[in-house]
């Protein structure tokens, strides 16, 4: 997956409104923060038919190019690396949270996401705005640290397997979702 760039926006079909409305997958992070990268590295590591029918958007840390991004679909899943505490190799390694709740309650994630108040932030102004998805999740990843080196941590790419399943599964998860209510979604 390369770096985001403004253009691949408009080469979304769902955002240029040329078929029926899709599932976004956004990432969040930088490769030169160590395990900040992980949601691009997850999402590398998906297979083809998981990916099949997604649009996946590598935001980096342009989170104001979120709008964009969502454009055009009915389901929307944000991955980013998150820092509560809990080792990358626990059973909490992982956080999925439905957003619509969070952004209707105006209530905190209770997550220390790594772009947190920047994504949120944008979500909240689009919330308000009746511009999300119908489907919106977060996909919390547990990470060490974020210092200066350019690859993962080893606790976080042994753990990796584990998580791009959770991923995996929570992915097909939405699709059934997209297509129990729109029978057109395939």
């Amino acid at each position: 997956m390369r770096d985001f760039h403004y253009n691949e926006i408009y080469l979304c079909k769902h955002n240029l409104g040329v078929i029926q409305p899709g599932f976004t997958v956004i990432t969040l992070g930088t490769s030169l923060r160590g395990d900040d990268n992980i949601a691009h590295v997850l999402v590398d590591s998906l297979d083809a038919q998981t990916k099949q029918n997604l649009c996946i958007f590598n935001l980096g840390e342009f989170t104001n190019y979120l709008s964009y991004c969502l454009h055009g679909h009915q389901a929307m899943l944000i991955i980013d690396a998150v820092y509560n505490k809990n080792p990358p190799s626990s059973k909490d390694s992982v956080i999925i949270i439905e957003l619509h709740n969070i952004l209707k309650n105006k209530a905190d994630m209770a997550v220390f996401s790594s772009h947190g108040f920047s994504f949120l932030d944008e979500l909240v102004v689009l919330a308000s705005q009746n511009q999300l998805p119908s489907f919106a999740y977060f996909f919390g990843v547990e990470i060490n640290s974020c210092l200066g080196y350019n690859t993962l941590s080893n606790e976080t790419q042994n753990n990796l397997t584990d998580v791009t399943n959770k991923l995996a599964s929570l992915i097909a998860e939405v699709k059934a979702l997209l297509l129990k209510n729109q029978p057109f979604y395939a």
